[in-house]
């Protein structure tokens, strides 16, 4: 298993966020689903399950969903 420096977490961080706003932006809501399965890996359990609660719900509400993202993205850190 090989460590990520920082400088590489904090862009991989970015790009997701990216990635998120994108999908919201575009309507696909797949990718988002994408973008919370890769940021759960990592984050403690409370951000665990509302990732888990935004991948859910990038199947049957997309509104609810970019709502939820934003106020994840603002948890997250990334304004």
């Amino acid at each position: 298993m090989t460590n990520k420096h920082p400088v590489s977490i904090a862009h991989d961080l970015g790009a997701l966020f990216v990635g998120g706003d994108w999908a919201c932006a575009h309507g696909d809501f797949a990718a988002l689903r994408h973008v919370a399965r890769r940021l759960a890996h990592g984050a403690g359990a409370d951000l665990q399950a509302q990732l888990a609660e935004l991948e859910g719900t990038c199947c049957h509400d997309p509104v609810r969903a970019a709502a939820l993202w934003t106020q994840l993205k603002r948890r997250l850190g990334a304004h």
